[in-house]
């Protein structure tokens, strides 16, 4: 998968997960992302979070992958 179908997936996660989420403010973990999608390469995972960040996407609040 290149970085940008993973970033599309990665965005696509965080939409469902802030229609759900019970306030705009909430963070939400790429640990949990990774595993539901059957996601193992970090670097892979990281470089598509740099790609939505650098967009204005994203915010990176915190790695600990």
């Amino acid at each position: 998968m290149t970085t940008e179908e993973i970033a599309e997936l990665f965005l696509a996660h965080l939409y469902e997960l802030a229609e759900e989420a019970p306030h705009p403010n909430f963070l939400f973990s790429v640990n949990d992302f990774m595993p539901k999608l059957g996601m193992i390469d970090r670097e892979e995972v990281q470089k598509a979070i740099d790609y939505l960040g650098d967009r204005g996407f994203v915010i990176l609040a915190s790695l600990d992958m």
